[in-house]
């Protein structure tokens, strides 16, 4: 159920420690009701990674860097990028979409998302 419009400032960070993958995540679509499309608002430290490098046979995602920079491997050959505000990134289903991200030295803070 929609009930409108939700604020990020009041969903609570859920934190991932994984060594080197260490982040924060906040969960929007959920809090807003959405059913088909997720959308997370992902803070990751200076040196630190996201999740382990995957892609999605079923789901589409996209990134959109709010703040900081980094570097994303993309693709099967983990072709290297320099991420930086403002830049958005399609990441279709299937291999070819094949993702890490680790955060420069000022940390990224991301929108991701994705189809459900």
């Amino acid at each position: 159920m929609n009930d409108g419009p939700v604020n990020e400032a009041d969903i609570e960070w859920t934190e991932y420690d994984h060594g080197k993958r260490n982040f924060r995540r906040k969960q929007l679509a959920d809090a807003a009701g959405g059913e088909e499309l997720g959308a997370s608002l992902d803070d990751v430290p200076p040196g630190k990674r996201l999740w382990l490098r995957h892609y999605h046979e079923g789901n589409e995602e996209s990134i959109f860097v709010l703040d900081g920079d980094g570097t994303l491997w993309l693709g099967p050959e983990s072709r290297e990028h320099d991420l930086s505000e403002g830049d958005y990134v399609a990441l279709p289903a299937g291999a070819e979409s094949a993702h890490e991200i680790e955060a420069g030295d000022g940390g990224l803070r991301l929108l991701m998302q994705s189809t459900i």
